[in-house]
């Protein structure tokens, strides 16, 4: 399969693209980076990841998923929850820890490459080039996302669908299996491999235990089975439980009045200020 222009991460100078698109991808990527934060910043991931669903008219749900996903990473303690009161051993909250910012990488990888990537086809998917760096699934996907205002249920569920196919063979189904034999351990493979998992827009009750976590198809199951949640719940209740997952402070890792696009807009300068993105003509917008 096609990599996209995951090459880019590897080198540049591989690419047949013209110079302004590999610029480009050369400055995004380096603004990608820098608004990702480090591993645990999964708070200005939301709220990128989120101006692109607005931008989107609300029908990028992966990314509106991925959001919840990312935040549920940053507390891990459903993850021990199967055995209440269970007395774990020495070093199980450092593999714990070890297995989370694993999970919080991919999640930060995921995030760089679909920033990049939708902000590139936003400004090339009408010309030529883009079909040099990007798949033609993905940029049909992207165009439609474009140019169509309105989607169905079933466009907004097959744009979801074949996102988060692609997001697990190009960075989960690589990596997770990495992460998880740093730590692996007998109590581990019965903890972590078997997580029970519940988001905030769920309706009271209802969770998902899982029979193996590393197995793709089961992975893929429960992630429409959350589509198809969230489509019950609407998308007001899922923008809006965002904030419901809380630190050890209890404060909400991400507000309510940070989930928007003049929010995204003020956080991203203030973070790239002073910022060198690569040597590039700052004065040529590659976000349209």
């Amino acid at each position: 399969m096609k990599y996209l222009f995951l090459a880019f991460f590897i080198s540049f100078s591989s690419m047949a693209a013209d110079c302004d698109l590999q610029a480009d991808i050369k400055v995004l990527t380096a603004e990608a980076r820098a608004l990702a934060g480090n591993v645990d910043s999964v708070a200005n991931r939301t709220i990128f990841f989120n101006e692109i669903f607005l931008k989107g008219h609300e029908n990028y749900d992966f990314l509106l998923l991925a959001n919840h996903g990312g935040l549920q990473i940053l507390d891990l303690v459903n993850l021990a929850t199967l055995v209440p009161g269970f007395m774990y051993p020495a070093g199980y909250e450092k593999k714990l820890k070890s297995f989370q910012e694993g999970l919080l990488d991919i999640n930060r990888e995921v995030f760089i490459y679909l920033y990049t990537e939708y902000y590139l086809a936003k400004k090339y998917y009408q010309g030529h080039g883009l079909e040099s760096v990007l798949t033609q699934e993905r940029i049909t996907l992207l165009t439609e996302l474009f140019e169509k205002r309105h989607f169905s249920v079933e466009d907004k569920k097959r744009f979801y669908l074949k996102t988060l196919m692609f997001e697990q063979q190009n960075f989960v189904v690589p990596k997770l299996q990495a992460v998880y034999e740093r730590i692996a351990s007998d109590l581990f493979d019965f903890v972590v491999r078997r997580p029970k998992v519940s988001m905030p827009f769920f309706p009271r009750g209802t969770f998902f235990l899982f029979r193996d976590f590393l197995n793709v198809d089961e992975r893929m199951e429960k992630a429409t089975k959350a589509w198809e949640l969230a489509q019950s719940a609407g998308v007001d209740v899922v923008l809006e439980t965002l904030s419901d997952y809380k630190n050890n402070s209890n404060m909400p890792f991400v507000t309510e009045d940070e989930l928007s696009i003049q929010y995204a807009k003020s956080r991203r300068s203030q973070i790239l200020q002073g910022f060198n993105l690569v040597e590039f003509d700052k004065t040529k917008s590659c976000r349209l």
